[in-house]
């Protein structure tokens, strides 16, 4: 039974010593409190029980997934910087990089959804321009639970209208959204926040507190009561009620932030800045005990000298605060007068704070008072790594389901009525400005992949963003690895080269053998996926802890790649495929149903996926990226969720045709739906000119089966075999059912 002579953790003042009862409350475990004291050689004050907390949590530390994302694949020719500072950087050429990230903001989110997301674009845009970098460039995956859940429209109103105000009043178009609903997401909806900018290469910036007797200045925004303890609410699971959480959930400003990027941009141009860090997640204590363990080196920080939206906030609430549209920065002591000059002409607070000092320790006063003396080294570098209990064998058996199942060409597409049906985005995608700027080439909904020019460059960079939480359920290693393979076949198809990879693993308590089961096949997946193609994943996030009262998530991998196109004036949409155009199948025949969900939802215990080549879809990639840049292609859909026949519909809404399709070329006739429904080979649709598929024929002559399946055509939709139809419905009615518009979706269900 708890003691109750001991007053609780959020009681006691700044310089009162922590009991191990106070552990469970700064998100510890006595274990954990136990390593601390330790390490100290003492007990630790309130603040410093409270700092060791939020950089000790999973959303900072990672404890439970560092062992095993140490296989990722982060280092190449191109890359910059790689996993560890505030974004990944990646060398264009022509003196300039990319830098990107994803993001997720998930707990926030659930608990109030327009702030939670909204802060969450603000958070990854920080990311990005601490880097040095302009962003020019948004995107998001989410997804939430089933539509009859009461409380799921208005989740989804709140994170979309959040997510469009902070973008468009920043003016960075949001380019990509990814949306879907499934019950596990009932009590835990996710909102993954992506973010791409541009920099001269030799001009980017890192989160590191180097050189002694250099300043430490804080600027931006003042420091509020909202989101303290923010990284260790987002380390928890939920058990009751999410209202009593939202006070630690973030209130942004896109018009402060805004001004925030000029005032850097500038500092950064006129070389003043030595180090800088966004104060994200843990806020000051996160950029305070990173930037020194970085450079190691030691901080002196007088917290007396932060602004303040309340003067009544403890040295505990200022540290732990994360508040929004705020940097610290580590300036040499003679442009300390130029840098306030900028910022107070922008309207934002510039605070002398501190120093940098040479002994590794952070030592922080506040009225009078030395409240914290911790070691960033020993704090960061000595936060737990657990080795969490997982199932090592992996699902190797291969037993076919072709044989158990029969469903007919009309069942196959009635199928696609409800939740198999690719929701028509408008609604969400309308709300969001992707034109800002004027550098959206491909945008939403109108292709796989979206293809942006880089401003100030004469190249484009495609990306794709693909979950399949479903698969990576039934097979998290396979579904991983195809994620990757499909984005990477995705930005080929605008003719880009694939260059980088960011991902955020949605999972949720990693204390579940299952769930940690899948996170580490997941990461192997990923880490082989990657590898086989050479394409480096420079940034990330890992997300654990989504469920509510036991139940988790999916495993919701979320991938983006980013690929590099110097043509930018070659790419495919939907809309580009025109009356006669002939559909082509480029790729492997499926010979079975494994993962495909219009057939069933969970395979047979067991049962594994077919796995999928890498030195295949590296072929497959290049034969598109030739095939655009040579005017080739005009329209291309990967066959992924949904198989042949959704991307069959995909195109014909895009360009607004029915299609003539005799498919004896590619199966037989009682293997018709299998043909259609499968989702176990890597294929990709295309829709040419009838006269140009020759040449690509030629390209992939020997390397990757290429097929004619019939034409665009007329306003009919018809499914023949050896010149006998054996399927047809009015184009405009498949279509109807296909692109259900999400108010009619959320409305039916």
């Amino acid at each position: 039974m708890k003691d109750k002579t001991i007053a609780s953790f959020s009681t006691l003042s700044d310089l009162s010593l922590t009991h191990e009862q106070h552990a469970h409350e700064a998100g510890l475990s006595l274990e954990e409190y136990d390593r601390i004291k330790r390490l100290l050689g003492r007990v630790p004050s309130k603040v410093e029980l409270g700092i060791i907390g939020a950089m000790w949590s999973e959303h900072c530390s990672y404890k439970s997934s560092r062992a095993h994302l140490s296989k990722l694949p982060v280092s190449g020719p191109q890359v910059l910087v790689g996993p560890g500072e505030n974004a990944g950087a990646i060398d264009i050429g022509d003196g300039l990089a990319i830098v990107f990230k994803i993001e997720s903001h998930n707990h926030p989110s659930f608990i109030e959804p327009f702030q939670g997301a909204a802060t969450g674009v603000g958070g990854i845009l920080r990311d990005i321009f601490t880097m040095g970098a302009r962003p020019f460039a948004l995107a998001n995956l989410l997804r939430f639970g089933k539509p009859s859940q009461k409380r799921v429209p208005f989740l989804l109103n709140g994170v979309v209208g959040g997510i469009a105000s902070y973008g468009n009043c920043f003016g960075v178009p949001t380019v990509m959204s990814n949306v879907d609903f499934h019950e596990s997401y009932d009590g835990n909806n996710l909102v993954n926040a992506f973010a791409i900018g541009v920099v001269q290469k030799e001009d980017i910036f890192f989160g590191r507190a180097s050189g002694v007797k250099n300043r430490v200045l804080y600027v931006g925004a003042k420091t509020g009561r909202d989101g303290i303890m923010g990284a260790v609410m987002a380390s928890d699971t939920f058990m009751e009620d999410a209202k009593s959480k939202r006070p630690t959930v973030q209130v942004g400003d896109p018009f402060i932030e805004k001004l925030l990027l000029e005032a850097c941009l500038l500092a950064f141009k006129e070389k003043l800045v030595v180090g800088v860090q966004d104060m994200g997640a843990a806020g000051l204590t996160c950029s305070i005990f990173e930037m020194a363990n970085r450079a190691s080196t030691g901080l002196a920080i007088n917290l007396d000298h932060v602004p303040l939206r309340d003067e009544t906030m403890t040295a505990y609430d200022i540290m732990l605060s994360e508040s929004q549209e705020r940097m610290l920065m580590v300036v040499a002591p003679k442009d300390v007068a130029r840098l306030k000059q900028i910022f107070e002409h922008f309207g934002l607070d510039c605070a002398d704070i501190g120093h940098v000092s040479g002994d590794g320790i952070v030592r922080i006063h506040h009225k009078g008072h030395d409240v914290v003396e911790l070691s960033a080294t020993l704090i960061i570098e000595n936060a737990p790594r657990y080795r969490r209990s997982y199932i090592s064998e992996i699902p190797a058996l291969r037993q076919s389901i072709k044989d158990g199942v029969n469903v007919d060409v009309a069942t196959a597409v009635e199928s696609f009525k409800n939740d198999l049906g690719q929701k028509d985005l408008t609604y969400i995608t309308s709300q969001f400005d992707h034109h800002i700027g004027l550098a959206t080439i491909v945008g939403p909904n109108v292709a796989d992949a979206v293809l942006i020019k880089v401003p100030n460059s004469r190249k484009a960079v495609a990306l794709s963003l693909v979950s399949h939480g479903k698969l990576c359920k039934i097979h998290a290693m396979e579904g991983a690895r195809r994620l990757i393979f499909q984005a990477a076949l995705e930005v080929s198809t605008q003719g880009a080269e694939p260059v980088g990879i960011t991902n955020c693993l949605n999972f949720g308590s990693p204390e579940n053998v299952p769930v940690m089961t899948d996170l580490k096949h997941a990461i192997d997946g990923m880490a082989q996926a990657a590898t086989s193609l050479s394409v480096p994943v420079v940034s990330g996030n890992v997300s654990l802890y989504n469920e509510t009262k036991g139940q988790p998530i999916l495993p919701t991998l979320a991938i983006c790649l980013v690929g590099l196109a110097d043509t930018p004036s070659c790419y495919t949409k939907f809309s580009r495929a025109k009356e006669n155009h002939r559909l082509v199948l480029l790729g492997e025949l499926p010979d079975d149903y494994t993962g495909a969900e219009a057939v069933i939802d969970e395979l047979p215990s067991g049962m594994s996926p077919k796995p999928w080549d890498g030195d295949f879809i590296l072929c497959m990639a290049a034969i598109l990226r030739r095939g655009v840049l040579d005017d080739l292609i005009d329209c291309a859909s990967v066959v992924g969720r949904g198989g042949l026949l959704l991307s069959l519909i995909k195109i014909m809404a895009g360009s607004g045709l029915g299609a003539d399709l005799d498919l004896a070329s590619i199966c037989p006739r009682d293997e018709l739906s299998l043909a259609l429904l499968s989702e176990d080979a890597p294929r990709v649709l295309l829709a040419m000119s009838e006269d140009k598929f020759a040449a690509l024929a030629k390209l992939c002559e020997n390397l990757v089966p290429i097929n004619a399946l019939g034409r665009l055509h007329g306003d009919e939709f018809a499914i023949k075999h050896q010149g006998q139809i054996i399927f047809s419905e009015q184009k405009n009615v498949l279509i109807a059912n296909f692109a259900t518009s999400l108010e009619e979706y959320l409305a039916s269900h």
